[in-house]
This record gives C-alpha cells, sequence and structure tokens, in this order.
C-alpha cells in the first residue's frame, strides 16, 4: 500500500479547546481527520491517479479511525491488490505523462492517459492550506448538539 502519515500539531488553544471538550474531544476529532482524509483520497482519483485499468483508482480507501487515551489514527491510501503498482506509480515522474512509449522507445500495450506522479502527497499538499479551520468547523458541527447550541 502506498499511504501517508499525517500528524496534525494544533496550536496550545486548540488542544485547550479540545480538553474542555473532555471524553467527546478524541471522537470529534476522529470524524474531522476522516472527513478530511476521505476529501484527499477523492480529490487523489479525481485529479492524479493515473489510469490504466479502475485498480488503483478503486483501491483508494481510509480505514475507520483508530483512538488511543491522547490521539487519533487515520489510515489511508491506495494499494491492496495493485500495490506493486501504487508504490512504483507514486514515485515516477513519467507516470501519466508517457505517451505510450517506454524510457526505451518501446510502446507500451497499455498506458495511463491521465494522471502524475506523487498522486497522494500532492493532494494532501493542497488540502494543508486552512486544515486546522476545516478540522475545528467538524468539531465544533459535532459539539454543538452535544452543548444544546445550534
Amino acid at each position: 500500500m502506498i499511504g501517508t502519515v499525517l500528524t496534525l500539531k494544533g496550536s496550545d488553544t486548540f488542544r485547550e479547546k479540545l480538553r474542555g471538550m473532555g471524553r467527546s474531544a478524541l471522537p470529534a476529532l476522529a470524524e474531522a481527520l476522516t472527513i478530511e482524509f476521505e476529501a484527499v483520497i477523492e480529490d487523489a482519483k479525481d485529479n492524479y491517479v493515473p489510469t490504466v485499468s479502475t485498480n488503483l483508482k478503486g483501491s483508494g480507501h481510509v480505514y475507520p479511525p483508530m483512538l488511543t487515551p491522547n490521539s487519533v489514527i487515520v489510515v489511508g491510501g491506495f494499494g491492496n491488490a495493485a500495490s506493486k503498482y501504487a508504490k512504483r506509480t507514486h514515485d515516477n515522474p513519467r507516470a501519466g505523462k508517457t505517451g505510450g512509449i517506454s524510457p526505451q522507445g518501446r510502446r507500451y500495450k497499455k498506458w495511463s492517459r491521465v494522471g502524475e506522479y506523487k498522486f497522494l502527497s500532492k493532494p494532501l499538499r493542497r488540502r494543508a492550506k486552512g486544515l486546522d479551520r476545516r478540522v475545528w468547523k467538524t468539531i465544533e458541527r459535532w459539539w454543538m448538539p452535544i452543548l444544546g447550541g445550534r
């Protein structure tokens, strides 16, 4: 599987807000991070994954979050049956750009006409801007009904 680790290091204010939520903080954070990672995977599928068949694109997934007493772990990526292709393609600058011709000048029988390399890294970087605001907005939506707010 080709995947990535996202470490969200919040400000002291963000951490204080989470502490103030008590036991509800981690499930709310888990939901927010899962939503964000699912958006990264969808962006990758729609705009970046080189596609010869649907195997690689279809392998994109986000697992349910794992909660520990002090953290949330959200894992996702591309691979499964397409693991070898995913690893090779993710780091190949020619991915999706070969025009059907190998570096040695031979024609491929099948090749991707769309996508590009770093198909997971690029959408993750795209979503990094504003991540903290989007995560907090999701947490607030989760938390407000508990507080009796709107």
